[in-house]
């Protein structure tokens, strides 16, 4: 009996695991539909960090998201070209005059660390032959 409701108990963890980014996903995609002018097949960026305002299972916030509603049975397969580009990101308590897309607030009196996440990395990053640039002061 022990194994039986061991294995329940398992597959209930599983289910909320694995249904999280689920209702997440469409938690967003109404979000998007009900208070921006942003569109299904259109790639919706918000610029600010997420507050109790936005109504998720897991609002994050310290994240920037950047999140693409595809519906690929009304336009066919969706292929996200994202050209090579370097992007600016200000790390600071108040936003530069005309760079608020851009900006990650900080708190003046907290250290704060930059973490990189690096999706499917190709041999460049393993070979050492592509290195992330150092952050560097802007004066603004």
């Amino acid at each position: 009996m022990e194994l039986a409701s061991r294995t329940v108990e398992r597959r209930a963890v599983e289910a909320v695991i694995w249904g999280i980014p689920a209702v997440n996903y469409d938690l967003m995609l109404q979000e998007m539909l009900t208070k921006t002018k942003g569109k299904v097949n259109q790639i919706l960026y918000w610029s600010r960090p997420l507050d109790w305002h936005n109504q998720t299972l897991t609002p994050n916030p310290d994240a920037i998201y950047l999140m693409a509603f595809t519906d690929t049975k009304s336009v066919g397969p969706v292929v996200i070209e994202v050209p090579p580009a370097s992007v600016d990101i200000f790390l600071a308590p108040k936003a530069p005059k005309g760079e608020e897309a851009n900006w990650i607030p900080t708190d003046p009196e907290r250290k704060f660390e930059v973490m990189f996440r690096l999706y499917a990395p190709t041999k460049a990053l393993f070979d050492k032959s592509w290195v992330l640039p150092d952050l560097e002061k802007s004066g603004l």
